[in-house]
């Protein structure tokens, strides 16, 4: 038998026991905690403990073998609820969610399913290689990741995820409150209005029924299980992104993290065109974000396992960044947000900076107030080489806030200096009303407001680009241009007519 320990720095009576054990001894071993060996069947592996306390896990960082038992003794003096990510539902490792404590099913889920009093210890093995983050589901900004190698040999003895059979109902209403809190109704609100009309209508509810976030989780398991990795295309951040957290569980649920490089790589390889295929690495970076456990770095590691979509991706990171990470309410903790409002901006590698700064300024206008002037002179700060997607992002929030009102939108990136400032804030406010066919009419309108020749001309040039990615039919796309004033029309209908 071997006996390996360390020791930290905090706290000199921790040590971390690795020791091999026979099969007797496993099975013969106590188990205090809800998960317990199934079957004799199983591998025999080796244990180690992990120790959890009110400082967070210890070691928080750790290495096994396909098959080893991992112990979470509580050495604190408070409670604590070892579990799987992603909180607070624990779906992120396979067979595992908080649904099924209480059920058979206990045995084989990642989750302890109660508090751990001081002294006690939960016992879980880890039959499935990949990388799998847990925390304390009572204190979800401690957390943790365990890298499970794979042992040549041993086979996990699990069937293909299945999709379940659900009741569908084709008649559920637009106006439908009782999806909050009915999973059937839910369900067939997603299946027959998509994800991205059901996360806007929870986000409306969350007003007469509270937090919106672990729905949106639901709302995106059901999204991915109906409509695959499209998911990621079709949620969207509101409810702290809570779509994009249940359909990246959804998927790591179903495809394991042993394969990581490879199923990232096709994800979102679908035929898309370029700006669906952006919405869907996009989602993807937000999912990431939420399986790294708001690691800044790490996810935008692994969104570099996507070449074709690592911008895209990175993106997703920065945004879910500033809309996931400062929501402790719903456990979602991220060190990479300050008052400073170049950072992290000014502190990650240089590949990463003008990703950043193209959602920066979701950060800035909770710093300054909405207040885009202090934004804009930010972005003047920001470097010459950063300014471009710095003001495309304050065109963005500047957009998101003027929704159907251009007069005030054409207003506020008017804080931004004339020239180049201004246009790349202009094109970027305009861009947000044109996600869809339905927008194009905000759109053209936005153009039309504007005087300043040169500001005119980009912002037609950034419609006329969009619209052949969001209009599919060629009669609609001749009805777009004809729409706009009569000096672009012909450059707009050429241009469609080559896109097209």
């Amino acid at each position: 038998m071997s006996d390996i320990s360390t020791t930290s720095s905090d706290q000199g009576r921790r040590k971390l026991w690795l020791r091999s054990v026979g099969l007797v001894a496993l099975l013969g071993f106590a188990v205090s905690a809800c998960s317990e060996l199934k079957s004799s069947e199983e591998p025999v592996g080796k244990e180690i403990t992990v120790f959890i306390d009110e400082q967070g896990y210890d070691p928080k960082s750790f290495e096994i073998a396909q098959g080893d038992t991992v112990i979470f003794e509580n050495v604190g003096e408070e409670p604590h609820w070892p579990a799987s990510n992603i909180h607070p539902t624990h779906r992120m490792y396979p067979e595992a969610g908080a649904e099924y404590c209480g059920t058979d099913e206990q045995s084989t889920s990642f989750d302890a399913c109660a508090p751990l009093m001081p002294g006690d210890s939960y016992r879980f093995k880890f039959n499935h290689p990949g990388t799998w983050r847990f925390h304390d589901h009572l204190n979800p900004e401690f957390g943790g990741k365990v890298n499970v190698l794979e042992v040549e040999g041993i086979a996990v003895q699990t069937e293909p995820t299945e999709r379940p059979e659900r009741a569908y109902d084709d008649n559920i209403p637009e106006n439908s409150p009782e999806i909050f809190q009915d999973e059937g109704a839910l369900y067939s609100y997603i299946r027959k209005y998509g994800p991205a009309l059901t996360i806007q209508y929870l986000y409306e509810l969350q007003a007469d029924y509270g937090d919106c976030h672990s729905t949106a989780h639901k709302a995106g398991r059901y999204a991915y299980e109906i409509f695959n990795a499209q998911a990621f295309q079709t949620c969207s951040a509101e409810c702290h992104s809570g779509c994009y957290h249940g359909a990246t569980e959804s998927y790591f649920r179903d495809k394991g993290t042993a394969n990581l490089e490879q199923d990232l790589a096709i994800i979102c390889s679908s035929g898309l065109n370029p700006f669906f295929s952006h919405q869907c690495f996009h989602g993807v970076g937000h999912g990431l974000m939420a399986f790294s456990d708001y690691e800044l770095l790490d996810a935008l590691s692994n969104c570099d396992l996507i070449p074709d979509g690592a911008e895209s991706c990175y993106s997703g990171v920065f945004m879910e960044n500033v809309v996931g990470g400062l929501s402790p309410t719903i456990g979602h903790f991220t060190d990479y947000l300050s008052d400073d409002p170049q950072f992290p901006c000014d502190i990650v590698p240089e590949k990463y900076k003008n990703a950043c700064y193209f959602y920066q300024t979701s950060r800035m206008v909770q710093i300054f107030d909405w207040d885009f002037s202090k934004v804009a002179e930010a972005c003047g700060e920001a470097g010459e080489r950063y300014e471009q997607p710095c003001f495309e992002s304050m065109g963005r929030d500047v957009g998101g806030l003027r929704l159907d009102n251009n007069i005030a939108a054409i207003a506020d990136c008017g804080a931004a200096p004339l020239g180049n400032p201004r246009i790349w804030c202009l094109t970027g406010a305009v861009q947000n009303s044109f996600w869809v066919p339905d927008g194009q009419d905000v759109a053209l309108d936005f153009c039309s407001r504007l005087d300043v020749p040169g500001e005119k001309q980009s912002c037609y040039d950034t419609i006329i680009r969009r619209a052949p990615l969001v209009i599919d039919d060629e009669a609609d796309l001749e009805a777009f241009c004809l729409k706009a004033e009569e000096s672009f029309q012909d450059e707009c209908l050429q241009a469609v007519a080559v896109a097209s």
